[in-house]
């Protein structure tokens, strides 16, 4: 698993969006058990190896591409990358 970017006050989040999930959700389970749904993509599994009813896993890969510090999903939709 790797690093995590959250804000300060996480349990005020409308939703966690995690692309990746692998063989791990402890992260997201955080989130679930705090009542905030989660949206887990991941095409290496069949879905995550705990169950949680605010979990809403797809079987996808997500794919990205950057330009000029903009990240960019396929569909064109961007959002910034700020450091």
């Amino acid at each position: 698993d790797g690093g995590y970017l959250i804000p300060v006050s996480f349990n005020r989040a409308d939703a966690l969006f995690s692309p990746g999930v692998a063989n791990n959700s402890d992260f997201e389970l955080e989130f679930a058990n705090c009542g905030i749904p989660c949206f887990l993509a991941d095409n290496s599994v069949d879905g995550p190896v705990i169950r949680h009813n605010k979990f809403d896993f797809q079987k996808k890969h997500l794919d990205l591409y950057v330009h000029n510090h903009i990240y960019f999903f396929p569909n064109n939709r961007a959002f910034p990358y700020v450091i």
